[in-house]
This record gives structure tokens, C-alpha cells and sequence, in this order.
């Protein structure tokens, strides 16, 4: 018995469409937060610039990076997925 791939191939697609939207919002959310904390860390009292240590940035970045990540590799897959000339087919 053969099964047909195109719909599980289309399922696919609109996940890795939906995991890109979700990368690109979480990059720019957390890439605005961490440029206000270093544009005003300094000279806004309300971040507390007498304890910088309290302030850890280093989980944020990871999110940007593991997010960049994630968004590029959706592309990647998107591309292989979508454009006829790259498409792999059994």
C-alpha cells in the first residue's frame, strides 16, 4: 500500500509557517526588551543601576539566539519545502 505524501508534506509546511511566525515574534519581543534595558539601565532609576549584578541578561540572549536559530532553519526547511527546483521527492 503507497500513501500519498502531498498532504502530510502541506501539514508540514503550515507547522514550520507557524513555528517562523511564532520565532520572528519571540526574537523581536525579546530583542526590543534587551535594547531598552541597555539604553536606559544606566540612567533610568527604575532599573536599579546601584545593583547591576542583580540584572542577569544572559537568559535573554540565549532566547534571541536559540530564536534566530529556529527562524533560520524554518526558512531553510520552507525553501526546501516549497520551491519546486530544490524539492526533494521519493
Amino acid at each position: 500500500m503507497k500513501v500519498n505524501p502531498a498532504p502530510l508534506h502541506r501539514s508540514q509546511a503550515i507547522v514550520f509557517g507557524i513555528v517562523l511566525v511564532f520565532a520572528i515574534a519571540i526574537t523581536g519581543t525579546a530583542s526590543h526588551t534587551l535594547d531598552v534595558y541597555n539604553k536606559q539601565h544606566t540612567t533610568n532609576p527604575w532599573w536599579a543601576y546601584l545593583w547591576p549584578q542583580h540584572f542577569d541578561t544572559t537568559g535573554t540572549k540565549a532566547i534571541i539566539g536559540s530564536a534566530v536559530s529556529v527562524l533560520l532553519l524554518s526558512v531553510v526547511f520552507l525553501v526546501f519545502a516549497l520551491v519546486p527546483r530544490v524539492r526533494i521527492t521519493p
